[in-house]
Formats: C-alpha cells, structure tokens, sequence
C-alpha cells in the first residue's frame, strides 16, 4: 500500500494518509509482495492518525484504482481541505478514467470524472504540481 497525503501542510502532524486497497482471493496480508499479477487494487483509502478511523471510497464494481494524490484546496486551512484524484481503470471498458474526490467528502460522489480515451498502466502515477506552492507555516 502507499501513503499519501497533504506534503504541502507544516502545521499539521501527517493526522490523514491516503492509501489504495489491494485484494488478493485467498491469500493473507502478509503473502502480497511476492503475487506478483495475483494482487488486484480496488478502492481508495482515507486513514485519519489521530481517530484511528479508514473511510473506504469505492470506485464501482470491479473498478480499481491507482495511487491516489491529494491535490491541496487553495487557502486551505484543514489538512484535508482539497481534493484527491487518480488514475481508475474500467476492466469491463478495457479504459481508465481520471477521478476527483472532494477530500473532506472522500465516500461521497466524485465532483469529477474525465473519461479516458485510454487505459493508463497500472504503476503509472505522478504528483500534483500547482503553478504557485505557498507553503503554511
């Protein structure tokens, strides 16, 4: 699993960490770095540090997911003030969609949904780069 979350927010201690799920039909959590193709990712993770709680975002049937990125609100104030977005491939489309959660309603509706016309490879990931960075002290 990868942990991100809000690399732009000093004054917070890492309180939320974003993760992506993995399934693997019979075979314990321990097992999953040597299954190689067995392992199939699924739904987005938000994990609160701080109230020990995971809220699960589900992206549809047999829909899964890539890493996903916090994308910062600007002025934000909250560490989860934003938004997360990934790469979501359609297995029955054989394409990927980019999806954009609001953070602070991470098991609601997607705000987004832009239809690829391609599948993007799983492994294929990056950062969010805004055009100005302010940093919160």
């Amino acid at each position: 699993m990868l942990q991100r979350g809000n690399h732009l927010v000093r004054d917070f201690r890492n309180l939320l960490a974003l993760t992506l799920g993995a399934l693997a039909d019979e075979v314990s959590a321990q097992e999953w770095n040597v299954l190689g193709n067995d392992v199939t990712f699924g739904p987005a993770m938000k994990h609160d540090m701080q109230r020990q709680t995971t809220e699960v975002h589900d992206y549809g049937r047999g829909r899964m997911t890539s890493e996903p990125v916090f994308v910062r609100k600007p002025g934000a104030t909250a560490e989860d003030e934003g938004w997360i977005m990934s790469f979501v491939y359609d297995p029955e489309r054989d394409l990927s969609d980019v999806v954009v959660l609001e953070a602070q309603n991470f098991t609601g509706e997607p705000v987004a949904t832009i239809r690829l016309p391609v599948r993007v490879p799983h492994g294929f990931h990056g950062g969010w780069a805004p055009d100005k960075i302010t940093v919160v002290e």
